[in-house]
């Protein structure tokens, strides 16, 4: 019975179509907190992600910094935030489902999702060069 699943599983994944899986950057400027209750409130980010199919990379934590200006998030004003960079991997139309999420944790300031993997087209040139004979 086994077999017969896991021949199954893999003729779907192999001949349906996937998803395209992209490489986004993801941004954040939390609540400034020690750094415990920072890993505790970058849980339910990353469960997001998770839950929406996408894989994470790599999180970096830049350390509490003094922001630019005054930000003001869920009628709070912030003069400071912890600064995280997450490195994943997810479905262009799980980026909207997570910027949505995203706006409604109370934990974070701001937020920025960049796309990376995009590479650039190569174009041919058309023109001949002179022959200065």
């Amino acid at each position: 019975v086994t077999l017969k699943t896991n021949l199954l599983a893999n003729f779907f994944f192999l001949f349906c179509p996937q998803p395209a899986m992209t490489v986004y950057e993801l941004s954040l400027i939390l609540r400034s907190v020690k750094a415990d209750v920072l890993a505790k409130q970058l849980v339910p980010v990353v469960s997001s992600i998770a839950s929406t199919g996408g894989i994470v990379h790599d999180i970096k934590n830049a350390g509490e910094k003094e922001l630019p200006h005054r930000m003001r998030a869920h009628f709070q004003y912030f003069n400071k935030g912890a600064v995280s960079f997450m490195k994943l991997e997810c479905s262009p139309s799980a980026v909207e489902d997570l910027n949505h999420k995203l706006a409604q944790n109370e934990d974070i300031i701001r937020h920025n999702i960049v796309k990376l993997n995009d590479t650039p087209k190569t174009t041919t040139c058309r023109f001949k060069p002179f022959n200065n004979k």
